[in-house]
């Protein structure tokens, strides 16, 4: 239940908006499988939580006819391979409404995802959409219910994983990891609590996806409890406690090309799951680090270490080599150092030509990444990769 303004919203297991004795927005107290209300009530909020206009559900790209279990207009994306029911152009969650929601409008939100549980201090596994969880964390979100359901359901994430407990913990994921060419695992820093993830973190993950394309999925990982801001952030001890967790997801995920993108402090968190708990995953990409304890990129090898420092973010000069270690972005650390273009200060990685860059990497195209610095051998490597391309 969530109170907004004067109206309280109750919600059924399915997300649907039922109503309540105080509720008048509510367009049913139950609804048909695809959507029409048991009682039609006119404009109001009902099926999945979505506005009703009638005997339409807006679903964004689409409207769907409730009674009718259609869309109002043919799917514009071309199907996916190997499902029959994708040629039916109007249908709604390919006639599964059961187990799949489509908030879009353009393609079902599959998020039945076998993995256990994702996060160091285990919580709930889920196999949902996020927003029919939504729920299940209101009172630790209570201040961000408005931009959570605005990010979920335009990105169409699933949560995989959640703990309410501490600041809380929650992996979601953007695509199907189970067929995709590439995965990126993105683990954020210092600040980052369940709150912060789904408002901010989170449409990070969207905005490299849809940057990287359809061929990667992109998880959201906040499995560990990232420190707040203070004495906390000074050890390495919340990174230590995380590690584990990560290096088990890494070992879980099907082979592919992978790679993990860490800001700021949660870089530590795949710098340890590597050394000291065999983590294997192709690229790593350290943003606005503060500093590793490995000496060199060389520790990490084969995984290849790239490194992002914005124009004005002051975290890895403030840090120096006294609190974390060695600062990645120095040349003589050995990593490869991208041109993160117009980005500014801290917190500005996923946006632009620097969110160009890390989409490259994700993708396998690093060597189409403006440099400002790189180990020997990486020029020449590139322009090999280059000229096999162009003999076949």
């Amino acid at each position: 239940m969530r109170q907004a303004g004067d109206e309280t919203f109750a919600y059924n297991a399915l997300g649907d908006t039922v109503t309540t004795t105080s509720s008048v927005l509510a367009v049913a107290a139950s609804y048909q499988p695809y959507g029409a209300p048991d009682v039609t009530s006119g404009v109001g909020f009902g099926f999945r939580g979505e506005l009703h206009l009638g005997n339409e559900v807006h679903l964004r790209a689409r409207d769907l006819v409730a009674g009718l279990a259609r869309f109002t207009v043919r799917d514009p994306l071309d199907g996916v391979a190997g499902r029959v029911d994708e040629s039916q152009a109007y249908s709604y969650a390919w006639n599964d409404p059961a187990n799949l929601s489509d908030p879009s409008g353009l393609r079902p939100l599959d998020c039945t995802f076998d993995l256990g549980s994702l996060l160091a201090d285990p919580g709930r596994q889920l196999e949902l959409p996020f927003e029919s969880i939504r729920r299940g964390m209101a009172k630790k979100i209570a201040n961000n219910g408005d931009a959570l359901r605005s990010t979920t359901r335009e990105t169409g994430s699933c949560a995989l994983d959640y703990a309410l407990s501490g600041d809380g913990q929650a992996v979601t994921l953007h695509g199907d990891f189970r067929s995709a060419e590439h995965i990126a695992i993105l683990v954020p820093g210092t600040g980052t609590t369940l709150s912060s993830l789904f408002s901010n973190f989170d449409a990070e993950a969207a905005a490299l996806r849809s940057r990287a394309g359809s061929s990667t999925a992109v998880i959201a990982w906040l499995g560990y409890d990232a420190p707040d801001i203070n004495l906390s952030v000074l050890t390495d001890a919340r990174a230590k406690a995380g590690a584990p967790g990560l290096a088990d997801l890494l070992s879980r995920l099907p082979h592919s090309h992978i790679t993990v993108s860490a800001h700021s402090y949660g870089g530590l968190v795949p710098s340890k799951a590597i050394t000291g708990h065999g983590a294997a995953l192709d690229d790593l990409i350290l943003l606005g680090s503060p500093g590793v304890l490995e000496s060199s990129a060389s520790a990490f090898s084969p995984t290849r270490v790239w490194v992002g420092l914005s124009s004005g973010d002051r975290i890895p000069q403030i840090a120096g080599d006294w609190f974390h270690g060695r600062r990645p972005h120095l040349k003589s650390f050995g990593a490869v150092r991208f041109d993160t273009g117009t980005s500014v200060g801290h917190s500005q990685y996923y946006q632009r030509e620097s969110l160009d860059a890390i989409a490259n990497i994700v993708t396998g195209n690093g060597c189409a990444v403006p440099i400002v610095h790189a180990p020997a051998g990486f020029a020449l490597g590139c322009a090999v990769r280059q000229a096999i391309l162009d003999g076949s």
